[in-house]
């Protein structure tokens, strides 16, 4: 979901923007659960956190190049 927001974005985006679209995408399967409070954040929030952190590692999202945005690799755009 992550990279498909980004691509619908042009490939970068703040963090903030991307992880209120993800919520708003998911609200219809989030739970109270998925809201309650992990270190600080919610738990949806913190699975999309690790969830960029794995596409970092394989090569479709830029490590940081600026802090709070989150950029797409050449790989990234066309990986489905």
């Amino acid at each position: 979901m992550i990279l498909e927001i980004l691509r619908d974005m042009g490939g970068r985006g703040e963090a903030d923007a991307i992880l209120a679209e993800v919520e708003r995408r998911l609200a219809p399967r989030l739970r109270d659960g998925d809201y309650e409070e992990v270190q600080g954040e919610a738990r949806w929030h913190r699975a999309a956190r690790f969830e960029r952190k794995d596409l970092v590692e394989a090569g479709l999202l830029e490590p940081v190049l600026e802090r709070g945005i989150w950029q797409l690799t050449a790989a990234g755009f066309i990986e489905d």
